[in-house]
């Protein structure tokens, strides 16, 4: 067994015996072999390492890791049952193994690269620190590709390039290329679908994919149509899709069977949970969400919850369609949610308000949890902050879809206090102070419902996520992000908040724009904070005093620009025009350094750039 999987689950189960919205800052599945190499083993024709030369530098750690903020995140489960408790370790195993997928995914050298650090034995104390620095840096990015502090990828070892193909799609292909082939050829698979790889229909591929196949006969059974797709002889110019279920057979079969366990351990005391469990283990074998995501939308889980899967396709910087493997598991708050519940109940009102609205029934019970987050694995970013799933369209449409507050996040007493000092750096002195501790977690969970409000379609009916195709995370995230400041005066109109909170949730929506560096046009939410940066400029909501080097706020022009700025998002989304959308993120994404640049400096001076977070349950400290 792996060396890294035995040290994380001894620190997992020590640890227990004794007890998709990130944090506003710059912190931001492979075509490779169907399973990950053996850890530290080179694959075929690769030069071996060579103690740390080639690595990033330790000058160049040290640069990153100065400008970090560590937070060690503690859930309190001493309301855990038994079966709980041992239900969580059995979903620590499920995130190692998703973690592993996660990784191997990002880079096709990461898995050598991590287990490589992880062995290797420093022969001095410089090289003992330079170690201890790579480890950190590896596991803060959960991988060999870091952010730089000028916002581009680096490399911590000697391996590949970074490609925006990743370990996710295969060498050579490009977008426009596989998009073409899958609307002429549906017998080639779900190319596009969101828990599927692609494959280059080479002859290697195929005699890997029908020996996996051989080897699973069961993936075969719950997969109809895969041998079919298997078929026939090879062809270079053509591709084909093969199912999660089959790609990572082993890691999932591994999976099914603890959540299986997982579900039995925890039958007595929470059926709800339980049926979600066994469930999921199920999907991950018929590549289909839909059983566990109807459980775990309509259940309503205790004391123990858990985000087991992939779903989020941030990662996916080619297509933006193919899901990423991540556990988050999650025990209930002590804090009530009765003030947001009652106003969930009004969502119909609000989307009949919306602009151009109304675009859909809304449900009037939505599933919200308060939570404490135990431990987190794979796409699962430790600094997130909130996460709304499931994602695909008819499943939502069907069951709805579940809110995950992430409360040991929005409420940690240091991200709240860097966010004040990063507001205070940014803002004119007497508008300085207006960001309180309340401010991020109203403008959090209202971008999280602001997800379900708003069209599902385009006009013409449709799939906004495959008309927009590369650009649908951005216009999505920015979508519910002026939803929830759409709604600030509603909410206050009916009592939810007062005028200090919304003043507060305010402060916070500005906040959110503002960014260090210029960030990268396939990261969503960078470009979208950007773009509504811009926007505000443009429509007078911001002013800047090139003096000063401060943004000042126009808290009468706020609604009115919100909603004028969420009126041509929500037309481009009801289009379906991804050339309208690329250039309205062309007009609204660009970086003024005598603007954007000057404000980015003053939050870089402010504190921590990064933020590496880790658990108590896995022995960090």
């Amino acid at each position: 067994m792996n060396i890294r999987f035995l040290a994380f689950l001894a620190l997992s189960i020590g640890a227990l015996g004794a007890c998709d919205e990130p944090v506003d800052d710059d912190s931001t599945l492979g075509e490779g072999t169907p399973e990950p190499i053996a850890e530290g083993q080179p694959a075929s024709g690769v030069e071996p390492f060579d103690g740390l030369a080639g690595f990033y530098p330790v000058e160049q750690c040290d640069a990153i890791l100065s400008r970090t903020e560590r937070l060690v995140l503690r859930a309190d489960t001493s309301s855990l049952t038994e079966g709980e408790r041992g239900a969580v370790i059995k979903l620590m195993q499920v995130g190692v193994i998703f973690g592993r997928l996660y990784e191997n995914a990002n880079h096709s050298d990461a898995l050598r690269v991590g287990e490589y650090l992880e062995t290797y034995e420093p022969g001095d104390e410089a090289e003992r620190t330079h170690l201890s620095a790579l480890r950190d840096l590896y596991a803060m990015f959960k991988g060999p590709v870091p952010w730089n502090l000028d916002g581009d990828r680096d490399l911590l070892a000697p391996i590949a390039p970074y490609d925006a193909r990743r370990n996710i799609h295969p060498a050579g292909i490009d977008a426009d290329g596989v998009r073409a082939f899958a609307a002429a050829h549906p017998e080639a698979g779900d190319l596009l679908g969101t828990r599927t790889l692609i494959r280059v229909r080479t002859a290697e591929a195929l005699a890997r994919d029908r020996s996996a196949l051989e080897d699973h006969p069961t993936i075969g059974v719950l997969n109809p149509g895969l041998a079919s797709i298997l078929e026939g002889g090879p062809d270079p110019e053509a591709y084909y899709a093969v199912p999660y279920a089959l790609a990572h057979a082993d890691a999932l079969l591994e999976a099914n069977g603890l959540l299986n366990e997982a579900s039995a351990l925890v039958r007595g005391d929470d059926a709800d949970l339980a049926d979600y469990l066994e469930q999921r283990a199920r999907d991950l074998l018929t590549n289909d969400y839909e059983a566990g995501d109807a459980a775990w939308v309509s259940g309503r889980p205790q004391r123990l919850n858990a985000l087991v899967g992939a779903y989020e396709t941030y990662d996916d910087d080619l297509l933006s369609v193919k899901a990423a493997y991540a556990v988050s598991i999650l025990v209930k708050s002590a804090s009530g949610s009765a003030e947001l519940e009652a106003a969930i109940a009004e969502l119909q009102q609000f989307e009949d308000a919306l602009p151009g609205g109304p675009y859909q029934r809304v449900r009037s019970q939505i599933p919200v949890g308060i939570y404490q987050i135990h431990a987190d694995y794979g796409q699962a970013r430790g600094g997130n902050t909130a996460t709304i799933l499931p994602n695909e369209p008819h499943i939502t449409q069907r069951y709805g879809r579940t809110i995950l507050i992430r409360e040991n996040i929005l409420r940690n007493p240091t991200i709240v206090a860097r966010g004040q000092a990063r507001f205070r750096a940014a803002i004119v002195p007497d508008q300085a102070e207006d960001l309180a501790e309340s401010g991020n977690f109203d403008r959090t969970v209202w971008h999280e419902v602001g997800h379900y409000l708003g069209p599902k379609a385009t006009a013409d009916g449709r799939n906004i996520d495959e008309a927009l195709t590369d650009l649908q995370n951005h216009f999505e995230e920015l979508k519910a992000d002026l939803v929830s400041l759409w709604m600030m005066p509603r909410l206050e109109a009916l009592g939810v908040l007062t005028e200090e909170r919304v003043r507060s949730a305010y402060a916070a929506g500005v906040l959110r724009t503002l960014r260090t560096v210029e960030p990268q046009r396939t990261n969503p939410y960078g470009t979208m904070n950007l773009m509504q940066n811009n926007y505000f400029l443009e429509h007078g909501l911001l002013s800047f005093d090139a003096e000063a080097g401060k943004l000042r706020i126009d808290y009468e022009a706020y609604p009115g620009v919100v909603e004028r700025m969420l009126a041509e998002v929500i037309a481009i989304q009801q289009g379906g025009d991804r050339g309208a959308a690329a250039a309205f993120v062309e007009r609204y994404g660009a970086w003024d350094e005598g603007i954007q640049g000057v404000v980015g400096r003053a939050l870089d001076a402010a504190g921590a750039r990064y933020t590496f977070v880790r658990y108590a349950a896995l022995g960090h400290e």
